[in-house]
């Protein structure tokens, strides 16, 4: 007795799943942009925080692209990166932290 396939795709099934999916992800959008909730991220294995009282633009995109730099050791690498760009922004008190190591030179204070 052989099996039978099915073909397609079950409309419901896939609405079910997506649309609370879809709402949930939007509903985040909005807190976050009304900063109602807070954004952390890590790139590179650096965590950062960008915060700001009101950004108002248009144009936006958003893309992922690969930038060279530096590990903490000084050798050449290349990380991944989130650009974000507008073709008119206002950005009313940013303020952008950086947690990072520092390292100390025999016989000099930091």
């Amino acid at each position: 007795m052989e099996s039978q396939v099915r073909g397609g795709t079950r409309w419901k099934r896939f609405a079910v799943v997506m649309v609370p999916s879809v709402a949930a992800t939007a509903a985040i959008g909005v807190a976050l942009a009304q900063g109602a909730l807070a954004a952390s991220f890590s790139v590179s294995g650096q965590s950062f925080k960008v915060t700001t009282k009101e950004l108002v633009g248009t144009g936006f995109s958003q893309y992922g692209a690969l930038d060279e730099g530096y590990t903490m050791d000084g050798k050449k690498a290349v990380h991944p990166v989130a650009v974000s760009s507008f073709k008119q922004a206002t950005i009313k008190d940013l303020c952008q932290s950086v947690v990072t190591r520092t390292s100390r030179c025999s016989g000099t204070s930091v």
